[in-house]
């Protein structure tokens, strides 16, 4: 076979091999090109302001719609049927924004007096989640947390493997889609069929103290919401 030949194969297999990657590629960048510019000033006819660190929250992102001029990505968020709140991801920035006339304080004192109206069950370091209304559930925890005759100290959760998988409550209130952190904690040892709870997970600085759940009724509900939870993987 002529050296002409074989380069004009080799051009051919080269073309068929690179090209479907360079498909890909242009797609790819394509629908990169395609998000919009969000300008938080007026975006749907309103003007959004800064909540503060997202860290300090408690939502889920929903749908990725643009991005603005610094280069932040921004999210909607998840059972927020009004838009009522955006979520802005970049390098080292991670931060909410709000439509309403919010602030942090106004957060702060719904989560001391609003009313709980459902809950977040985070696994895995939010690796998976579900949203609950249960009042059964919202009642119990209220309940352990007014009543400590109901739980055993049992130590330090982080010294002591007790159950598996620590699963992270989150109280949401009012029925918004954000609510700013009220973390509990949950772990189930099915071996024993025991549940142990924690109280308040990140409150109290390093304290890290686990308790027995004594009262039977409460043990079995932690028991069964978690057995039988749907789990909602996070994008």
């Amino acid at each position: 076979m002529s050296s002409k030949k074989t380069k004009v194969i080799c051009s051919i297999i080269a073309f068929v091999c690179v090209a479907p990657i360079m498909s890909i590629f242009v797609m790819w960048a394509g629908q990169e090109i395609l998000y919009p510019k969000i300008s938080f000033d007026d975006y749907n006819g309103r003007t959004y302001y800064e909540l503060g660190a997202s860290g300090i929250y408690t939502f889920t992102p929903d749908k990725k719609i643009g991005r603005t001029e610094s280069g932040c990505d921004v999210y909607t968020v998840k059972y927020d049927d009004n838009n009522d709140f955006l979520y802005c991801s970049g390098y080292r920035m991670h931060y909410l924004m709000t439509a309403l006339d919010y602030t942090y304080e106004d957060m702060d004192y719904i989560r001391q007096n609003g009313t709980v109206t459902h809950y977040k069950v985070i696994k895995n370091f939010e690796r998976s989640f579900f949203y609950g209304k249960e009042q059964s559930v919202i009642d119990a925890i209220a309940k352990l947390d007014n009543n400590p005759s109901l739980l055993e100290s049992v130590g330090d959760y982080t010294k002591n493997d007790i159950g598996s998988i620590m699963y992270t409550i989150e109280l949401c209130y009012d029925n918004m889609p954000v609510s700013l952190h009220s973390q509990k904690g949950i772990t189930i040892d099915t071996e024993k069929n025991q549940a142990y709870y924690l109280p308040e997970r990140y409150a109290d600085g390093d304290d890290r103290t686990i308790y027995k759940v004594l009262d039977e009724d409460i043990k079995q509900l932690f028991i069964d919401i978690i057995n039988n939870a749907e789990f909602e993987e996070t994008d």
